[in-house]
């Protein structure tokens, strides 16, 4: 399947390579270290979280927080890339100021009942928010944001295709002032180790 990530912007793509793998065979590749970047400052956005209730990226103002990019009906990798949210959610239970965010890329199908209903099927506590909203804000957030390309020439999501529908396989952890500092492939046998291990280099360094 093709995703997202087959068309990350160039200046991108030369620090990220060594994540590309297969979906089928995660954690194939030899460890590389965990080196931090500033890549993009997150702009401000309102979304839906699953509780219902307006989600606005201020709610993370001061946290340290990791995304990835799902859709409840998706039954290859979402599941995997959920169950490793799951396991940093255990991680770092006692840390609050670890947020976890997961947006969906299908907003048709994913109304707040669909994610709250996945949210429950990965014991999501009160710090991991699945949201959605207007597709045309969660494709902005995407692309120009987490500078990750949605495969489409006008920017936009892709549309369903059957089952199926592209998506990237990343996570991207933003630090306390909004920056995204790290990414990751979620596919990755140790995509949970690298992340925390991300984590705890920026909770390392001086708050400004």
């Amino acid at each position: 399947m093709r995703r997202f990530e087959t068309g990350i912007l160039p200046f991108v793509i030369a620090a990220a390579a060594f994540l590309v793998i297969s979906c089928d065979q995660p954690g194939k590749m030899a460890p590389q270290p965990v080196v931090l970047g500033k890549h993009k400052l997150v702009e401000p956005f309102v979304l839906t979280s699953h509780r219902g209730e307006p989600f606005a990226s201020r709610q993370l103002q001061g946290k340290i927080w990791v995304v990835n990019f799902i859709f409840t009906s998706c039954g290859r990798e979402c599941p995997f890339l959920s169950r490793r949210f799951l396991t940093l959610q255990e991680r770092f239970a006692n840390d609050e100021r670890i947020e976890l965010v997961s947006i969906s890329v299908d907003p048709q199908t994913d109304t707040v009942e669909r994610l709250a209903q996945y949210a429950a099927g990965f014991d999501a506590g009160d710090r991991w928010h699945f949201l959605t909203g207007d597709p045309g804000t969660i494709a902005r957030i995407i692309r120009h944001d987490f500078l990750i390309d949605t495969g489409k020439a006008d920017g936009t999501l892709p549309q369903r295709q059957n089952s199926e529908l592209p998506h990237t396989e990343r996570f991207a952890v933003v630090d306390r002032d909004g920056i995204v500092r790290f990414y990751t492939n979620g596919m990755a046998g140790d995509a949970a180790d690298r992340t925390e291990q991300a984590i705890e280099l920026i909770l390392k360094e001086p708050s400004v």
